[in-house]
């Protein structure tokens, strides 16, 4: 299907992306208002956290917003990222992980960005989590691989805050 005038695919206003600072690596994408919300994986301790930007750019929000995020919590080292990110509920969430040390829950409500969900809440739920919406957009996923200390993990919300661990319905 071809783009119509009416169609916006977000990336008119692409301000670039500057491959040379540290972040530089992208993890993924969303599309959330018309924006395009980039996750980045770090590849040096400095930045030391992973970050957000939009448009390739981390700062120039719209309406007086400034809509990047960089994550905290952990230890601040290379290789910190941004996993996964998924529009749910009229916000946006992505799933942050610092290796073995941390995994978090963002929401962006067009303005702000706030921590939803901590590791820790659950056992085995420190580890990369991939976010997803069911067809209906009433149940937010989150799926996480296993890693060599950690289990594979599972959650679900209907709120986008209350979360309910899954994973004993994993198999193997």
């Amino acid at each position: 299907m071809m783009p119509t005038a009416e169609y916006d695919d977000g990336f008119a206003n692409w301000t670039g992306f500057d491959s040379t600072i540290a972040k530089s690596d992208i993890t993924c994408l969303a599309m959330y208002k018309n924006i395009v919300y980039i996750g980045h994986c770090n590849q040096a301790a400095v930045p030391a956290f992973a970050t957000i930007t939009i448009n390739g750019t981390i700062s120039g929000g719209a309406a007086g917003t400034d809509p990047s995020l960089t994550a905290s919590g952990g230890t601040a080292v290379a290789g910190n990222f941004f996993a996964s990110m998924a529009v749910f509920g009229g916000n946006l969430y992505a799933s942050y992980y610092n290796f073995g040390q941390i995994a978090k829950i963002y929401k962006f409500d067009g303005t702000t960005w706030s921590t939803v969900f901590t590791s820790g809440t659950f056992s085995g739920d420190r580890v990369p989590m991939n976010l997803h919406v069911d067809s209906d957009g009433d149940i937010l996923y989150a799926f996480g691989s296993a890693t060599a200390s950690q289990p594979g993990f599972f959650m679900t919300s209907v709120d986008g805050s209350t979360w309910v661990l899954k994973s004993a319905n994993l198999i193997g």
